[in-house]
């Protein structure tokens, strides 16, 4: 399959596994992914690109599977980015507002944190991480 329409059903796939993956998995996402030997070919922003307007358009569909929120957009870069041999995980955020609780997800590669898609706002949100259990790691 040529790298550009490979790009695309990477992230499409994405898209559509992505509720699975917040209903059952979540967890496993949360804890740094180790990088596998070699990045696999192809275009991870086209891959992303089409995974957030699936997610656009699948939000759109009756049922309310799909949200076109930034926990999902997370999710499923993150699942691409690992699909393309890159260590991503997804991190959660909470912070009070006056009266109102915020919360927001993102994506962190390696050790370099990730892009909030809200500005400064990652400052003001309280991490919330998950530990790897001392014996033997994420379940």
């Amino acid at each position: 399959m040529r790298a550009p329409i490979r790009a695309i059903v990477i992230g499409l796939v994405a898209a559509l596994r992505t509720p699975g993956w917040i209903a059952r998995r979540l967890p496993r996402l949360l804890v740094p992914a180790a990088a596998r030997g070699r990045r696999r070919a192809g275009a991870p922003p086209m891959s992303v690109r089409s995974a957030y307007v699936a997610l656009r358009v699948l939000a759109r569909v009756p049922g309310r599977r799909w949200r076109n929120t930034c926990l999902y957009r997370s999710v499923a870069k993150c699942l691409i980015l690992r699909e393309h041999g890159v260590p991503a995980r997804v991190v959660l955020g909470v912070a009070r507002e006056n009266e109102e609780v915020a919360a927001h997800a993102w994506v962190e590669v390696g050790d370099r944190p990730g892009e909030t898609g809200h500005g400064g706002a990652r400052r003001r949100l309280l991490w919330l991480r998950q530990t790897v259990p001392e014996s033997g790691g994420a379940r």
